[in-house]
């Protein structure tokens, strides 16, 4: 009896190809939104926006390493994982929700580009949304 021809075997099989399809999708659906966005917001606000996304997912990610290692150490550790899983969960959204209201709040006005006497923009908030519709010369 081979691997493919036991229903766990199949069902290992079909999920394997479907991730593998799914990351072979990865690249070219990134190069498409890249020149979409492009090509909408221009190289500037292009760059800007990246800027934008680059901060708030590194600060998430940060929020995330926080809470991983302990998260596997206390779940593997327990009898049931479910209270403790609720717990986590719970402390995730804290800490998520304070990261993004202190990234809101911190780039609420854009002082750096006005400081260096570049284009500014109204908020850097509004990057995320459309920079054209936000920055002025």
């Amino acid at each position: 009896m081979t691997l493919s021809s036991t229903p766990s075997g199949r069902h290992l099989l079909d999920g394997t190809m479907w991730i593998l399809l799914a990351e072979a999708l990865f690249i070219p659906t990134g190069l498409l939104t890249a020149a979409f966005l492009t090509r909408r917001f221009g190289p500037y606000g292009y760059g800007l926006f990246i800027l934008a996304a680059t901060l708030v997912s590194s600060a998430e990610w940060c929020v995330l390493s926080l809470f991983s290692r302990a998260t596997v150490k206390f779940i593997s550790e327990a009898q049931d994982w479910r209270p403790i899983g609720a717990t986590i969960l719970r402390l995730y959204l804290i800490a998520g929700g304070s990261m993004a209201l202190l990234l809101y709040f911190a780039l609420s006005r854009d002082t750096v580009a006005e400081r260096a006497g570049q284009r500014r923009c109204l908020c850097t908030r509004c990057i995320l949304a459309d920079p054209r519709d936000c920055c002025y010369s």
